[in-house]
């Protein structure tokens, strides 16, 4: 259970193990420096169990996105497989999906295991997943209540194709990423193995992407281009 103080440390002083593997149309890298334009400190939520989507200005929160299975490690959750598209979020059951908890006087997400929540072993040794509203070229959030133990954090694009895994070693501090070049991100999964189970707290991240055409706005486009192109012919 997140049941520890909240020490704010600079991740570098940790030595952590990162591995990646990102499309090659897509780079992720770890940035730590990152200030996004929406922050989310769930401090306006009351506390206890979120059972069903929790939806916040910018970006929704759930167990996991469609497509995604769900498996557990002792009390943790895991996940596998590849999200279909569209992206949709899923919920876990009542007492197994969300926990909003007051930790060091601010109130934090975590993930219920497979225990119901408010069980000590369950609250934060679930799986947390954001989808956004719009895609972000950045993500962050405050790590706390760690316990050592790692966690990991799958990128997905809009399609539900995989950006990059990152699997960190944990503290109680800050950590971002940012994308350096190709799809930005519009999905984050997290999981951990931490003894006590880990919260988040502000989430911070962008609103970046241009909306995207209608299916008829699209055609209609088309149709203008080819009819423009049609009277250049004719005037040559």
């Amino acid at each position: 259970m997140v049941t520890k103080r909240v020490a704010v440390v600079s991740a570098a002083l940790f030595g952590l193990a990162v591995m990646t593997s990102s499309r090659v149309d897509a780079t992720i890298i770890q940035d730590n420096t990152i200030v996004g334009s929406i922050v989310h400190d769930f401090n306006a939520l009351p506390t206890g169990n979120v059972d069903g989507l929790l939806s916040l200005p910018g970006a929704s929160y759930g167990e996991r996105l469609a497509g995604q299975t769900l498996g557990a490690s002792g009390n943790l959750d895991t996940l596998s497989g590849s999200p279909t598209s569209p992206l949709s979020l899923v919920s876990g059951g009542a007492g197994l999906n969300l926990h909003v908890v007051l930790f060091g006087g601010s109130n934090v997400l975590a993930g219920c295991g497979n225990l119901v929540c408010p069980t000590n072993d369950a609250i934060g040794e679930g799986a947390v997943t954001a989808l956004f509203d719009q895609d972000t070229d950045v993500f962050g959030f405050l790590v706390v209540g760690s316990d050592g133990g790692t966690a990991t954090w799958q990128f997905f694009d809009r399609g539900g194709a995989s950006l990059g895994t990152f699997t960190l070693g944990l503290s109680n501090s800050f950590f971002g990423f940012r994308v350096t070049s190709g799809n930005q991100i519009a999905a984050v999964s997290m999981t951990n193995d931490d003894d006590g189970g880990i919260g988040v707290d502000d989430v911070t991240f962008n609103e970046t992407a241009a909306p995207v055409p209608e299916p008829g706005t699209v055609l209609l486009l088309g149709s203008g281009l080819l009819g423009f192109a049609a009277r250049r012919r004719r005037s040559a």
